[in-house]
C-alpha cells in the first residue's frame, strides 16, 4: 500500500554512475544522446562496466539493424511495456514512436487496441503477437500461421529478440528503481 510505512520495500536502488574509469564505458558516455550524456537506464546499466559496451551494441543493433519497420517495432515494444507497467521504457520510448511516425492515436490506444478503431489489420496481428509473447503461453493457430505469412525467420527472430529485450527491461528498470529522466 503506498504511504504504508510497515510495507516490505519491493525495488533496490542502484547507484547512477556519473562517469567511469573504464575507456569504453567513458566513451559511450560521451557520445549517448546527441552528446547530451546517457540517460538513468544507461547510467544503471555502467555498473557493469565489463557488460555495458555489449549490452548497448545488442540494444542499438536490435533499433538499427533489424529487418521490421521502426513504427511496428515501437508499437509492439510499447505493448509490452504497457503490460508490464514499464514506466521507465514508456516515458522514453513514447517519444521514440512519435520519432520513427507512428500517430500519436495509435500510441494512445495501444493499452486498449482490441477495441481502438486506428489500428491497421497488420498492426493489429503485431499487437496481438506481442500479447501473446508477453504472457508466454504460445501462440494460437491463427497468429502463428498469420506471422509466418507476413515474415520471414529473420524478422521473427528479431521481433523475438526485442520483445523479449523490453519485458526483460520493464522488469530491471521497475525491480532498480531507475528513476525518470
Amino acid at each position: 500500500m503506498i504511504g504504508d510505512e510497515s510495507a516490505p520495500d519491493t525495488t533496490i536502488n542502484v547507484n547512477l554512475v556519473d562517469r567511469s574509469d573504464n575507456a569504453e564505458v567513458a566513451a559511450l558516455f560521451a557520445n549517448m544522446r546527441g552528446g547530451l550524456g546517457p540517460a538513468n537506464i544507461h547510467r544503471v546499466l555502467a555498473n557493469t562496466p565489463d557488460i555495458f559496451p555489449a549490452f548497448i551494441a545488442y540494444a542499438h543493433a536490435l533499433r538499427a539493424r533489424c529487418a521490421i519497420e521502426p513504427t511496428e517495432r515501437e508499437l509492439m515494444i510499447l505493448r509490452v511495456l504497457e503490460r508490464g507497467g514499464g514506466h521507465y521504457e514508456l516515458h522514453h520510448h513514447r517519444g521514440m514512436a512519435r520519432q520513427e511516425g507512428l500517430a500519436n492515436a495509435a500510441i494512445e490506444a495501444v493499452a486498449n487496441w482490441e477495441t481502438a478503431s486506428v489500428f491497421s489489420d497488420r498492426q493489429r496481428l503485431l499487437l496481438r503477437f506481442a500479447d501473446r509473447f508477453y504472457d508466454n503461453e504460445g501462440l494460437d493457430a491463427q497468429t502463428a500461421q498469420d506471422m509466418r505469412a507476413l515474415f520471414d525467420d529473420r524478422t521473427l527472430v528479431e521481433i523475438a529478440l526485442t520483445l523479449a529485450l523490453y519485458i526483460g527491461l520493464t522488469r530491471l528498470t521497475n525491480t532498480l528503481h531507475v528513476p525518470i529522466d
